[in-house]
């Protein structure tokens, strides 16, 4: 047996099968959702690539539109060769209509993947963005850290290689997988770890500097309710560096159609608007590079702010406001 599935959507997946020792006969294509048959095709439409290439008269083409079959937000799917393990392609797919697109956005980051699976493909370290930071956060020992998005801790392990005094580091990560293994990573007394979404997670204390790279830029719609849940619990003085993809580089926004991934890239003047109707003062947006992927080098945009009329901590925002 011999296929390939050519084209995923999530309104139709393509591609062809075919016996090469009967290549006249027509051959049948299963498609299974999360490890159940869902249809079964014939691979029967002619293709004249597959003729050319002496597959008998090139009928061995199929598609099939897998929305029927949906019955969850996510899916893995897979097309085989039907009633054997011979497996022509396989991809998760996420079904956009009828779910919380929010929920939706989140599902990647809640679950667990290798650690380069967070930074375009290679892992990487927190040096560039600390470099910045530090320029405007001389560190001392009172420090409390909260971090938003710590992946595979990148950014506190070069916090802690470089022995920049801190009090309190807190953590707050989506995924309960990756907290554990973060938690078993740093042992330290100051370092503590929290599942929990930054759009209405509740601090234990005030945060003296809340820092996040490569996280806000997956908050659906946009970053707005976020920016306003921090303000709520950081004092006067406190100071936010939050890395934003380079627009220039990387335009655009919306969900990927088959794994679900938000991304949203901001303009330096959309920034600021966010950020200024949010209650900050923005300082400064250095450009920097986040760092080294597959794609080459990642660039971005730090904005380090500080709040222009900080709220009382514990201040309740209704829901409304906070997701304007």
């Amino acid at each position: 047996m011999i296929g390939n599935v050519d084209h995923w959507a999530c309104d139709i997946i393509s591609g062809w099968a075919a016996d090469e020792a009967h290549p006249d006969e027509i051959v049948s294509v299963e498609l299974r959702i999360n490890g159940n048959v869902a249809c079964v095709v014939s691979a029967r439409s002619y293709r004249e690539d597959l003729k050319q290439a002496g597959f008998g008269r090139g009928m061995h083409g199929f598609s099939v539109d897998p929305r029927p079959y949906l019955r969850d937000a996510s899916n893995y799917l897979e097309l085989a060769i039907a009633g054997t393990d011979f497996l022509l392609g396989a991809r998760n797919l996420v079904d956009m209509a009828g779910h919380d697109l929010l929920e939706i956005s989140q599902l990647r980051w809640k679950g667990d993947e290798p650690p380069e699976g967070l930074t375009w493909g290679r892992p990487m370290t927190g040096d560039s963005f600390v470099d910045i930071v530090e320029g405007y956060w001389p560190s001392h020992n009172n420090s409390r850290i909260v971090e938003v998005g710590p992946g595979y801790g990148r950014l506190l392990s070069t916090l802690l290689d470089r022995e920049l005094p801190f009090r309190t580091y807190l953590g707050i990560e989506l995924s309960a997988a990756r907290v554990g293994r973060l938690r078993q990573l740093f042992s330290d007394e100051r370092v503590r770890f929290d599942t929990g979404d930054i759009n209405t997670h509740r601090f234990p204390e005030e945060a003296d500097i809340v820092i996040s790279s490569a996280t806000f830029i997956h908050l659906y719609p946009d970053c707005s309710r976020a920016l306003d849940n921090i303000r709520r619990q950081i004092s006067a003085n406190s100071l936010l560096a939050i890395d934003f993809i380079d627009p220039t580089h990387y335009p655009g926004r919306g969900f990927d159609d088959c794994t679900g991934t938000y991304i949203i890239s901001y303009s330096r003047d959309d920034l600021r608007r966010l950020f200024e109707n949010c209650g900050y003062r923005v300082i400064a947006m250095p450009d920097y590079v986040i760092g080294i992927g597959t794609i080459g080098e990642v660039f971005g945009i730090i904005v380090v702010a500080r709040p222009n009329s900080p709220v009382p901590v514990g201040t309740i925002i209704n829901d409304d406001e906070a997701l304007r």
